[in-house]
């Protein structure tokens, strides 16, 4: 039941955003970095729903930040 709540907030949070997100001037470069962050933050809040994860989540968002973003 949980999992399914996650889903709907992630939903959620995007609808909400999406309208913002298309006034921008750089909507593809947008659009990634945007999906990305949330596909991490949805895939780790995933993982604590059904107890599988990682030790530092804050550590592997930050890497991917930096990957995403050089000199992020």
């Amino acid at each position: 039941m949980l999992v399914i709540g996650t889903i709907a907030v992630f939903l959620i949070i995007i609808l909400i955003d999406i309208g913002v997100l298309l006034k921008t001037n750089h909507k593809i470069k947008t659009m990634i970095v945007y999906f990305s962050l949330i596909l991490v933050g949805f895939t780790i809040s995933i993982l604590q729903v059904v107890d599988k994860a990682p030790q530092s989540p804050s550590i592997i968002i930050e890497k991917i930040v930096k990957l995403i973003i050089p000199g992020g």
